[in-house]
């Protein structure tokens, strides 16, 4: 009788070998990481403790999520995520967009309302454009000191001198969409026109995102 033929040759015999075909698997081999049962003790993969288990790869924008699985060689695990692909930094979004574990690094901030008003000799041109009005900077610093009269065309006017100052002298564009529409808004009400009703709601809305865009760096400009 042919009862303790070993097929595979490992040195055990069908009656105890779980597989008589693959001479790998036998009684007290090593546990691969395959799905094979490579020991015979009735578990799979059982010495990998992690696999399965969730992992990630990369850091900031970059980072992607995946899980453990089995190495080429069947030895260890390895995590499957793919980093994904950085990009230019961009400043003011408080994200790591370049991958490189920092967030905004070298980015020039944007300065604040109060800070252009005190530092003249800080500005970076002698006129600027709002709307379709040019003003002096002598003009533009008298509207920035004027800033709390009532009016939204006003309010508008004076925060978008701030932060196209702030565009001038090298902090970030993504802003620019706002600015574009703040110019179109001060063209159709210009400063000191008092626009009502939903117009005068945009304007304040226009206001809000400059005011957060200039005080993005910190509201007291600490970053200087």
């Amino acid at each position: 009788m042919a009862i303790n033929v070993d097929v595979d040759g490992d040195g055990y015999p069908a009656c105890d070998d779980c597989d008589d075909s693959d001479p790998a698997t036998f009684p007290g081999a090593a546990e691969l990481c395959d799905g094979v049962d490579n020991d015979c003790d009735g578990a799979v993969d059982e010495d990998f403790l992690d696999l399965g288990e969730a992992c990630g790869a990369g850091v900031g924008e970059c980072f992607s999520e995946g899980s453990f699985v089995c190495s080429g060689d069947g030895t260890s695990v390895v995590c499957d995520a793919q980093p994904g692909d950085p990009t230019k930094e961009l400043c003011g979004d408080d994200i790591d967009n370049d991958c490189d574990g920092e967030v905004d690094e070298e980015c020039i901030c944007p300065h604040s309302l109060w800070w252009w008003k005190k530092h003249p000799n800080e500005w970076p041109v002698e006129e600027i454009g709002v709307g379709d009005v040019v003003y002096t900077k002598a003009a533009a610093i008298h509207i920035l000191k004027k800033k709390k009269e009532k009016g939204a065309s006003k309010k508008l006017t004076a925060h978008l001198i701030v932060t196209k100052l702030n565009i001038l002298s090298g902090s970030p564009l993504y802003i620019q969409p706002v600015v574009d529409e703040a110019d179109a808004f001060l063209i159709e009400y210009p400063f000191g026109s008092k626009p009502k009703g939903a117009a005068r709601k945009k304007a304040v809305d226009l206001k809000k995102q400059l005011t957060k865009y200039n005080n993005n760096c910190n509201v007291y400009d600490r970053c200087d």
